[in-house]
């Protein structure tokens, strides 16, 4: 009951865009922007084909010593 009184709530347009209109859901929105944006620069800044490059020579080197062995 109470979870389709809340259906019911946000189901109204007016309710929506009041909603969206107040202070904390604004404030919110532009926290999970800025998060968001953070994150694909980070994910930008980050080489894995040199990453990977690396970790594929160190693994050569060691297969090599270990067939030495």
């Amino acid at each position: 009951m109470p979870f389709r009184l809340f259906r019911v709530f946000l189901n109204n347009e007016r309710t929506i865009q009041q909603l969206s209109e107040s202070a904390p859901v604004r404030l919110a929105a532009k926290a999970i922007v800025r998060g968001m944006k953070q994150v694909e620069s980070k994910v930008e800044k980050i080489d894995v084909g040199k990453k990977f490059d690396k970790f594929k020579s160190i693994y050569e080197e060691e297969y090599q010593k270990a067939l030495k062995k």
